[in-house]
């Protein structure tokens, strides 16, 4: 027997609240996409199939190939490739004569990682056809893709947004730091009463692989986990944080034609590193640094303090 909400009251019985029938909500189903509620509150998605093989794309190992998977052989239509197989969830083979690049038996095979030079992608690889190419990125299927989004984890919404954070014990919901929040009617998130610790600002999750930590709705402390070369291993714990795959002494490729025996090497990775954790130290140095008498002393001191925590590279001293 189907149970309609009460008059007034919204699907998740608040009077006058804002998860009406047609609204976005979230099915706990990792195989559906663009959930909402229907008119009776029931919330459900669209099942993702996109290769029509049966398998939901989350469950599905490359959801662009039918019934294939990463290692199987495949046919990728092309005649001027042998040996093809799927690799990176691209059926490709090795090609003939000229890799994609047109380096002579180089390394720019079809399924090797490339770039694209479209921030909306992940992933990027070449096709069969050498085609350089990744995956649109947008975590929160709204539209536009995470690069893009000020909010990539909130669908249709802004810092400054009013929205609902679910929680009962808060008022004054708003989008704050990506995070729909509001402001604790009681304690806050570290037991103080009305104190400053609450839902939207920063925190300190105590992993090495997120940033930009902040209490979410329910006071938990949560960061975005940091992988800039998108290889699946963080920032943090990653040789060379800029280099999808690559560790000191790999062999690799430079883009540079005038160069031969492309190699890894510390001194490659070191420099845009310290750059670029130096540029997290200042911003992530306390405020009260920047305003006390010693201020040159104190940003000093955090800026290694970020090198020392964050970076290490074999052989080298921050």
């Amino acid at each position: 027997m189907l149970i309609f909400p009460q008059p007034n009251l919204d699907c998740k019985g608040v009077p006058g609240g804002p998860a009406q029938p047609g609204t976005a909500c979230n099915d706990n189903n990792d195989c559906t996409i663009n959930d909402v509620y229907d008119a009776n509150c029931n919330c459900a998605g669209t099942f993702q199939d996109t290769d029509s093989d049966g398998v939901c794309d989350a469950n599905d190992a490359c959801p662009l190939l039918p019934f294939l998977v990463n290692g199987d052989a495949c046919d990728d239509g092309n005649a001027n490739t042998i040996n093809d197989v799927v690799t990176n969830c691209i059926c490709a083979g090795t090609l003939l004569d000229d890799d994609c690049e047109g380096v002579p038996g180089g390394p720019a095979q079809p399924g090797t990682a490339c770039n694209d030079n479209n921030d909306c992608t992940i992933n990027d690889v070449y096709d069969a056809n050498c085609n350089c190419a990744g995956t649109f990125q947008d975590t929160d299927s709204d539209g536009v893709c995470d690069a893009n989004d000020a909010c990539p984890l909130l669908p249709f919404l802004v810092n400054g947004d009013a929205c609902d954070d679910g929680n009962a014990n808060t008022i004054n919901d708003v989008v704050t730091n990506c995070i729909c929040a509001g402001t604790l009617l009681d304690d806050d998130c570290e037991g103080v009463p009305g104190g400053p610790a609450q839902p939207g600002t920063a925190c300190n999750d105590n992993n090495d692989c997120t940033i930009n930590d902040v209490y979410d709705a329910n006071c938990n402390c949560a960061g975005t986990f940091q992988d800039t070369d998108s290889d699946g291993v963080c920032d943090a714990n990653d040789a060379c944080p800029l280099l999808p795959f690559l560790v000191n002494g790999d062999a690799c490729d430079d883009g540079n034609t005038s160069t031969i025996n492309d190699v890894v090497t510390s001194a490659s990775a070191l420099a845009p590193a310290r750059r670029r954790l130096r540029r997290r130290a200042r911003r992530s140095c306390p405020a009260r640094h920047r305003v006390q008498r010693q201020q040159r002393l104190h940003h000093q001191r955090c800026v290694r303090c970020q090198l020392q925590l964050c970076w290490h590279l074999p052989g080298q001293r921050c």
